[in-house]
Order: structure tokens, then sequence, then C-alpha cells
């Protein structure tokens, strides 16, 4: 099965946030896009914030299946804020929470998708007792925070190593995802890729997008 391209939000405000989705949406059946990552940060677990603002959901529509990747501590007591329209699947760090699998089951319970993300420093043997029941799981090329950061080296091997341990997982990378490394990570097991600023920091999105999907067509 082919990889697919995520595109990702990483904005300040809910404004801009829903002007990178609809900007999607508007190329989404041109490009065979159908999800998109929303990055969530309130500065409890990365150095930088970004919006992290559940209530600016409610009535929020859109097409596509957004993915909130949580980048917040304390996920135990915080997950229920985000059970919400339009909510269909979160991401949430490993780290972040004291009994992860507790978490999981919240998510899964309210009958939303569930994944796991593990930070650069976090061997991808933490991820065992998740395997059959997370959805996917989500690799960090960076430390999670600001966009634009370059990957760090061994990332394609951890995603390999992930890959090797569990056939059946859905593995994804994002952070530092660029045109020149897509098919790397592809080719060491990558079933989705997520871009941020090689999509929406270019001044074609369209080319952007174009390029990425064609150099994971031929991985």
């Amino acid at each position: 099965m082919q990889a697919k391209l995520i595109p990702a939000a990483n904005e300040n405000s809910f404004e801009e946030v829903a002007q990178k989705i609809r900007q999607v949406e508007e190329i989404a059946d041109e490009f065979g896009l159908d999800e998109m990552q929303i990055d969530v940060s309130d500065g409890t677990f990365t150095p930088t914030t970004v919006w992290h603002e559940p209530k600016d959901l409610i009535g929020f529509e859109t097409k596509l299946k957004p993915d909130f990747h949580l980048m917040v501590s304390d996920m135990d007591a915080r997950i229920n804020d985000w059970l919400v329209r339009p909510v269909k699947k979160i991401t949430f760090h490993l780290e972040a929470a004291h009994d992860p699998m507790l978490v999981l089951e919240k998510i899964k319970e309210s009958g939303r998708e569930a994944g796991i993300a593990i930070n650069p420093e976090t061997p991808v043997e933490k991820l065992e007792p998740f395997f059959g029941k997370a959805d996917s799981f989500l690799i960090l090329g960076v430390n999670p925070g600001a966009s634009g950061q370059r990957m760090l080296a061994g990332t394609a091997e951890k995603i390999r190593a992930l890959r090797s341990a569990c056939e059946r997982c859905i593995i994804g990378i994002d952070g530092g995802v660029m045109l020149e490394n897509t098919k790397e990570l592809v080719d060491a097991g990558a079933d989705y890729i997520v871009v941020a600023s090689a999509i929406f920091g270019q001044k074609d999105i369209r080319k952007a997008i174009q390029d990425l999907k064609s150099a994971i067509t031929k991985s």
C-alpha cells in the first residue's frame, strides 16, 4: 500500500489553523488528501506554544479527518478536554502520560482513533505494550516544538526498527520531513509522512504537494 501524505498545521491561533485546513480542503480531491494533522502545544511539554484551545473547535466542521497531535503534559487528566467534535483522531505522547494505556482506552471508548507518538530519545521498544491496541504510532524526527527543524540522524533506522518489531503497525513520521528524505523514510517502512513547512513554507503549495506525492510514489 502506498504511503500517505498528511499536511500539518503548526499555528499560533485557531484562525490560522482553520485557514490551513481550508487550503488543504480546496485541493484535497485533486491530490487524494483526506487527513490533516493539527499540532497542539501549550508550553507544558515543549519549549514552544502554539494553538491549544479545544473550545475553539465548537461548531467547526471539515471534510478532512483531523488528527490532533497533542504535545501536552498530564494527558491522563486532560484528555477529556479533547473528546469533542470535530476531533476524529488524537495522537498523544507516550512521555506525556502517567498511564498511557488509560489515555488510549479513553480515546478508543469515545469512538475515536488513537495514536501514540514518541520523542527522538524514546526507544521503539517502549511501544510494544500498545501493539494491536493503538491505531497508529508516530515517530518524531525532531524534538517536539517548532516547525522547520532538521531531521535528526538515525530517524530512518528507528522507523525500520519499529517496522521490524511490528509488521502490521501503522507508522508515521513527523518532523524534518522534506522532499529530499521522503523516499528514504517511506522505504524504511513509514505508512504516512506528516509535512508542515515543506508544504506551507513553499511559494506554491500545489507544486510542493505534487513533488512530495511523486517522491512517495517512487518509493
